[in-house]
């Protein structure tokens, strides 16, 4: 039983610093001061258009200019999708014809035409411990 128990610990502490990466988000482009910077991972295609909830999920306030924050995430492929949520209703606010108001931006920088998302395969990026920045242009 102590063996058995003690097998359980290396698996669960191995695979978890194993698949830990420690990357640092910069978040380019942003028009003012005012709300939130709020970001999703998307480990899948369904998080990605939102028929199912992010991998992760973060918000930190906004800053005029850029900001740099580092996360920590499993190792894995994802699609970033970030927005500057400046009334804070944790809502991308669009026009009647469905184009953003407020600013946004993909991994890769990759936007899909009249305001939409890029597929997944075009913001989908690679994320592993030897990943340092990831840089997204908010537009």
């Amino acid at each position: 039983m102590v063996r058995l128990l003690l097998i359980l610990c290396l698996l669960i502490l191995n695979s978890s610093f194993a698949l830990s990466a420690e990357v640092k988000l910069q978040i380019n482009n942003i028009g003012s001061s005012i709300g939130n910077i709020m970001i999703g991972i998307c480990s899948s295609e369904d998080e990605f258009i939102g028929t199912k909830v992010a991998r992760y999920g973060f918000f930190f306030p906004a800053k005029v200019g850029s900001i740099t924050k580092s996360i920590s995430i499993s190792d894995g492929a994802y699609a970033i999708i970030v927005y500057h949520d400046e009334n804070t209703d944790k809502t991308l606010n669009k026009t009647s014809t469905g184009k953003p108001i407020e600013k946004y931006g993909f991994s890769n920088n990759f936007f899909g035409s009249f305001g939409k998302k890029p597929p997944f395969s075009k913001a989908v990026i690679n994320i592993t411990k030897d990943t340092d920045t990831i840089v997204i242009n908010l537009r």
